[in-house]
């Protein structure tokens, strides 16, 4: 019996459902059934799917936390009295942020080559 997903629709899958799709709406759009989708959310089926590809492309990346704790450092640093971002630290906020989208943009990148498909953002 072929298989009704591939690991690139998988990942969609998770990401949607992430994202606050309903797994009766998933099921619709990928023309399967619900136990289908729920057996990829639990990682029942598909379980390593996209976890090569998210690790290489934010191996380097600074997380969340680190980015928030450099940018207070830098906010007492500047102006240990204040409670305000300023240009700087919005700035940096910015680099980081640009930081992030690319190598999510690089990763979606390597899924699409890696499975053959688009992942259609």
């Amino acid at each position: 019996m072929a298989a009704k997903l591939d690991a690139g629709q998988a990942v969609r899958i998770r990401r949607l459902a992430e994202d606050g799709e309903s797994v009766s709406d998933l099921a619709t759009m990928f023309e399967v059934g619900r136990e289908t989708i729920r057996r990829v959310l639990r990682r029942e089926t598909w379980e390593k799917a996209g976890e090569r590809e998210f690790a290489l492309a934010t191996r380097n990346a600074p997380s969340p936390s680190m980015i928030a704790a450099s940018l207070a450092r830098v906010q007492r640093e500047i102006d240990p009295m204040s409670d305000e971002p300023t240009d700087s630290t919005r700035e940096a906020a910015e680099d980081a942020l640009e930081e992030r989208m690319r190598l999510y943009r690089e990763g979606q990148a390597m899924i699409e080559e890696l499975t053959g498909k688009e992942t259609n953002e």
